[in-house]
């Protein structure tokens, strides 16, 4: 039933002749690889097929009256298109899409159906010339991209990606954070060193480990933990970057060397001007609250209980409301585990004055995923 109470209408938008495998549906973030897409407008929806176990891509109108329009066609591509993820169909005339021979050596590719009849192609993370004007469209060499998840902001997408890269890496498999521009169909290096960067600006080495990447609620700016140290668990340094412009994350910690640092909890404010996180320097106990300032590379240091076992509750720290005159955020520290002690304490900690507040001294496990006060 609809809002009103009414029943609603059911539209077959494929109506193939035979019975059609059809991927099910999901976006970048659930696992099902984003394998459905709708326009902005909703007049257009974009899903994939599985035909004789090889992905394509089809297209249709939302009104039950279009016939699906094959956009993996054998004359548009001079490989094998076997798989077929993270659909974003960014405008009403452009799709995005992944696909490769497997979903480990993949290349990003643009559609413009703006005319059904004659789409244009652009294999968008190429760098030999290859656009619509050519077909059919080559992947050689294979961009080797291995991507995993997108987000996208006004004007562009950005996605991480895995693989191995060819400079600064020693060949080793890395994960990459590359931006591209809708405008221009231009890749971006944000961190990593296979696409162009920002001119004069030097990209960094992209990370050994997955990341923790969050955006800031009321901002373009995004802030980020990476591995730069050539181990999946060694050297983690915090980046931000502004989703709004072309241009690689600056690492704000600059912590460097072959140190085993740790970085967590990855607490942006609203407006992502600000950002706590907790680090350490070894892989457990000593763990203290850091900020960091959007833009200005170096740290500071806010908390420092002297002792060396210290670890925080992940999750726990958390801004609090500008409304409360007194607290600047919470946070809470234990010593039995390095993610989740159950003797932690939960404190406040005033950015005016840097005292800290004790708000709950029983020792206790704390699950913090939100803190609301009066």
């Amino acid at each position: 039933m609809n809002e009103s109470g009414g029943l609603e209408t059911v539209i077959n938008l494929t109506n193939f002749a035979s019975a059609t495998q059809i991927e099910e549906f999901g976006d970048a973030y659930d696992g099902n690889d984003g394998q459905i897409a709708v326009s902005p407008d909703g007049s257009r929806v974009a899903f994939i097929v599985v035909d004789n176990a090889d992905d394509e891509l089809y297209w249709v109108t939302t009104d039950g009256v279009g016939t699906p329009q094959l956009l993996t066609d054998v004359t548009a591509f001079d490989v094998a298109i076997d798989d077929v993820i993270e659909l974003n169909f960014w405008s009403n005339d452009h799709v995005m899409f992944f696909a490769g021979t497997t979903t480990s050596v993949m290349d990003l590719y643009d559609v413009d159906i703006t005319n059904p009849g004659t789409p244009i192609y652009t294999n968008v993370t190429q760098t030999n010339g290859q656009s619509g004007a050519v077909l059919p469209i080559s992947s050689t060499p294979a961009a080797l991209i291995d991507p995993d998840g997108y987000f996208t902001v006004p004007g562009r997408m950005i996605f991480a990606r895995d693989g191995t890269v060819s400079a600064g890496t020693g060949g080793t498999t890395s994960f990459g954070l590359v931006g591209v521009e809708y405008a221009t169909l231009t890749p971006y290096n944000i961190l990593g060193d296979e696409f162009p960067g920002a001119a004069g600006v030097v990209g960094f080495e992209t990370a050994q480990t997955g990341f923790e990447l969050t955006l800031s609620p009321s901002s373009d700016r995004v802030w980020f933990k990476s591995s730069t140290g050539g181990s999946s668990t060694g050297d983690e340094e915090l980046f931000s970057f502004d989703s709004s412009v072309s241009a690689p994350a600056l690492n704000m910690t600059v912590a460097g060397g072959a140190g085993n640092f740790q970085v967590d909890n990855i607490t942006p404010d609203d407006m992502g001007v600000s950002c706590l996180f907790s680090y350490r320097p070894s892989s457990s106990g000593d763990e203290e609250v850091f900020l960091s300032i959007f833009g200005i590379p170096g740290v500071t240091q806010l908390t420092d209980d002297g002792n060396s076992s210290t670890d925080i509750t992940d999750g726990s720290i958390q801004w609090l409301p500008a409304t409360n005159p007194n607290l600047g955020f919470v946070f809470a520290p234990g010593t039995s585990s390095t993610a989740s002690p159950n003797d932690a304490v939960l404190l406040g900690y005033d950015l005016g004055t840097s005292l800290v507040t004790e708000i709950d001294t029983t020792p206790r496990a704390y699950h913090v995923l939100g803190v609301s006060f009066p």
